[in-house]
């Protein structure tokens, strides 16, 4: 039906611009155009505007459009009408009905309709299709299970905190390390959950300055109890999300559990300062200890005694019963030896079957003869070996410093000589170096 075919004796287009015509300019990417008289009575719609209620535009061409919004049960524009007719023009948005019950959200104009004198003749009604919105809930939602999904495949634990560090959630690898039930300890400060030590200073301060804004990612060691009891060393990797105002609003941590590297370290520590024999304290880290005790004894006065031992007849027993029996032999020593000493001297094997001990704590003459005196008790008793036992003796040289000048090299060596008095003056016997001050 052409416009001139409407019964209204209001002009709508030139004779020459049919119907076609108008369907063609008006459907340019789908917009919908409907035109309505002073009565609000249909006097174009194209195929697209007719869409909007699965009709054709020859059937509702000359139909009232309140009464037609009404019928297909979508809003009633009655007053947006009514205000376009007065000269104002409207925008909003409206999904049409669909067959389906949904519908595509349209960005809707109505607007007056005026003639060459500006009078308002009817209301210019227009829709075009908005974008497709983007499913944001599906999408938050998806991508909050991929990251949930890496959180839980990922060798490390992870934690995440709010802007006060209380706890938002957990990865299961963290709740078996730590023992945490993440849903009951939600909100709970995290430092202060089971599993941590108080002794996790280092980790406090990183997070702290996360939370305060002076960082946006730092790392931190921390040593931590599992919840069977035993200990686990970890490195925290954290980073902060802040806002447009450079403010914290939650913190994320990812812990690596190191027990295994930081175990190696130790080892290969005290390897490079025990022998691997007797498992005693090795010449290089007895060196170290007496230069330590040498500057305490310059500086705040005082003194320290060195006692140089070697064994007594030990030659024999590697020629006589070799290398394997005076292995034996030096690990039986240095058990004895242990049991003879205290706690806070420093005993250690040079090399052979050669033994010093510092003593740089209650070094009084008595507390070195109560210490000789066990020393010697030690060798009483003969070594139990497989091919039988074992009677061995002891040759000591004791070398006391004060705080005069010296070098560790000088005690060492005074010591020493010492010893060596002693075996010549018929061994198992004790000879002292002379005072150096």
């Amino acid at each position: 039906m052409s416009p001139s075919e409407c019964d209204c004796p209001l002009p709508l287009s030139p004779a020459w611009l049919d119907q076609g015509v108008l369907d063609v300019l008006t459907g340019h990417q789908g917009c919908a155009v409907a035109l309505l008289d002073s009565e609000f009575r249909i006097r174009y719609v194209n195929p697209a505007c007719a869409g909007w209620f699965q009709a054709r535009p020859a059937d509702l061409c000359g139909r009232h459009a309140p009464a037609l919004q009404r019928a297909a049960g979508l809003e009633d524009w009655s007053g947006c009408f009514v205000r376009a007719l007065a000269g104002e023009t409207l925008e909003f948005q409206w999904a049409p009905q669909a067959v389906d019950g949904g519908g595509r959200q349209h960005a809707v104009r109505l607007e007056p309709w005026r003639d060459a004198q500006a009078r308002v003749l009817g209301v210019i009604c227009s829709g075009r299709p908005l974008p497709e919105p983007v499913p944001v809930n599906d999408a938050l939602r998806a991508a909050n299970q991929k990251l949930s999904s890496h959180m839980e495949n990922s060798p490390l634990a992870v934690v995440e905190m709010d802007a006060r560090l209380g706890l938002v959630h957990c990865s299961s690898r963290a709740t078996r390390w730590f023992g945490w039930e993440g849903e009951r300890l939600q909100g709970q400060p995290v430092l202060e959950l089971p599993g941590l030590s108080p002794g996790s200073g280092a980790l406090r301060d990183a997070l702290w300055r996360l939370q305060s804004g002076q960082e946006l990612q730092n790392r931190a060691e921390a040593t931590h109890w599992h919840p069977d009891g035993t200990l686990f060393h970890s490195v925290w990797f954290n980073s902060a999300l802040t806002n447009e105002d450079g403010e914290t609003v939650s913190i994320l941590s990812q812990i690596e559990d190191v027990t295994d590297r930081v175990r190696a370290t130790e080892q290969l520590w005290h390897l490079a300062r025990h022998d691997s024999l007797t498992g005693l304290v090795n010449r290089r880290a007895l060196m170290g200890r007496m230069d330590e005790a040498l500057d305490s004894v310059r500086r705040r006065g005082g003194r320290l005694v060195l006692l140089f031992l070697d064994l007594d007849g030990f030659k024999a027993v590697n020629d006589r019963l070799g290398h394997s029996a005076g292995d034996d032999v030096l690990r039986l020593v240095a058990r004895r030896l242990r049991a003879a000493v205290r706690q806070t001297d420093t005993l250690a094997r040079l090399g052979g079957d050669e033994f010093v001990v510092l003593l740089d704590e209650d070094v009084s003459d008595p507390a070195v003869e109560l210490i000789l005196g066990r020393i010697l008790a030690a060798f009483e008793d003969p070594f139990q070996l497989p091919q039988g036992a074992l009677q061995l003796g002891v040759s000591v040289g004791v070398a006391v410093h004060t705080n005069a000048e010296g070098t560790v090299d000088d005690l060492v060596q005074r010591a020493d000589q010492a010893m060596y008095q002693a075996k010549r003056s018929g061994k198992g016997g004790i000879s002292y170096a002379a005072c150096c001050a």
